[in-house]
C-alpha cells in the first residue's frame, strides 16, 4: 500500500480500511504458522494506528467546540 503525502483523508481512509482488511484475511489463513515475534510486530502496529485515531478524536472534538 502506497499513499501519497497529499492524499485526500478520503483516499487515505479507503486505502487503510482496504489494508487492514487484506492483511487480516492473509493473517487468518490457517495453513500459515505465524511466530510470536510476528504478532507482536503487528500489535504494536495496531496499537500505533489506535493512538494516532484517538489522537485525531480529541483534536476533531476540539475543532468542534
Amino acid at each position: 500500500m502506497v499513499i501519497h503525502d497529499d492524499a485526500d483523508m478520503a483516499t487515505v481512509v479507503g486505502e487503510t480500511v482496504q489494508a487492514i482488511k487484506e492483511s487480516a484475511r492473509h493473517v487468518g489463513k490457517a495453513d500459515r504458522a505465524i511466530s510470536a515475534v510476528q504478532i507482536s510486530e503487528i500489535e504494536a502496529a495496531v496499537e500505533i494506528l489506535q493512538k494516532t485515531l484517538e489522537l485525531k478524536k480529541r483534536v476533531n472534538a476540539v475543532a468542534r467546540s
